[in-house]
């Protein structure tokens, strides 16, 4: 689980980040965008709503799609 990237639901969003788990009760989503912040996020308290979505499996291109005109 430690360092694989998740869909995580937390704070009443939805993020792709990598899951890092710390000692001393702590853990952080961090950003693969670097435009975007790391997120913390204290474990040890039982108010934190934190869920797991899914694993990201694969990467994904973008692609160009062609007008039928």
């Amino acid at each position: 689980m430690n360092g694989n990237v998740y869909a995580i639901a937390y704070d009443d969003e939805t993020f792709l980040k990598r899951y890092i788990f710390k000692k001393k009760m702590k853990s952080f989503l961090q950003s693969i965008n670097i435009e975007y912040k790391d997120i913390h996020i204290p474990i040890c308290d039982d108010r934190v709503d934190i869920r797991i979505i899914g694993k990201v499996v694969g990467k994904l291109k973008p692609i160009k799609i062609r007008n039928k005109d």
